[in-house]
């Protein structure tokens, strides 16, 4: 219903998400996964996230980081039956409500939740400096990254993979709240995503992954994505 009432009508709903029904959607995810396995794929990612198109401009969301993670659980575990028991799944943060990497208690959660066995952490650099508005510099988010990745503790052993962006755009996300809402508060952690320049993003990725890569050690059950 709430999908609906986001897109209007079933016709469009079917043309964003292939199916007019859970069930049939399902199927859809089903149908990929089967394909990405005959394509030999080794591991899978999943963004953990959910927000609507109007509150990407409002910020006012409907659900919960806690709400996501338990329909991630959800959705996941009803995709169990055509995940090899050695297929790796990696769950990607975001900046939205869901797996934004600042509460560890929720990532184990979803990795407590999940049937499937063989999961980790997809880690996007960019979507973790987006939950932060106050970030000015690549500098100054590679120091966040940082930060974030040792509170998760001993979890930060699941990280099997990186993907390398940078955004700082605070001062983007301000723009776009006033011109949608005047009066809306500003939130701390979500933001739009703008890329730095890659010359200035490219001289502090090096040592970021490899502080990343020393601080979280990948698992001995798999090797990590290349």
């Amino acid at each position: 219903e709430l999908v609906l009432q986001e897109l209007g009508t079933v016709d469009k709903m079917r043309q964003v998400f292939g199916a007019e029904t859970p069930a049939d959607w399902l199927e859809i995810w089903k149908d990929n996964i089967r394909q990405a396995v005959k394509a030999g794929a080794r591991y899978l990612v999943l963004h953990v996230s959910d927000v609507a198109i109007s509150e990407m401009y409002t910020w006012r969301f409907h659900l919960s980081d806690q709400e996501v993670i338990c329909g991630t659980i959800e959705l996941v575990n009803a995709l169990d039956e055509v995940l090899p028991d050695d297929m790796l799944l990696l769950f990607e943060n975001l900046w939205w409500p869901g797996l934004r990497l600042d509460d560890a208690a929720l990532l184990e959660t979803l990795l407590l939740g999940v049937k499937h066995q063989k999961c980790g952490v997809m880690l996007d650099t960019g979507h973790l400096m987006n939950t932060n508005q106050g970030i000015k510099s690549v500098a100054e988010g590679f120091h966040y990254i940082l930060q974030r990745v040792g509170q998760l503790g001993c979890l930060k052993q699941v990280i099997r993979g990186i993907h390398l962006s940078a955004s700082v755009s605070g001062p983007y996300v301000e723009n776009i709240l006033a011109a949608s809402s005047p009066t809306s508060q500003t939130s701390e952690s979500t933001r739009t995503p703008v890329a730095d320049s890659a010359a200035t993003a490219s001289a502090f990725f090096p040592p970021l992954v490899a502080q990343i890569a020393t601080s979280a050690p990948a698992s001995t059950n798999a090797s990590p994505p290349p």
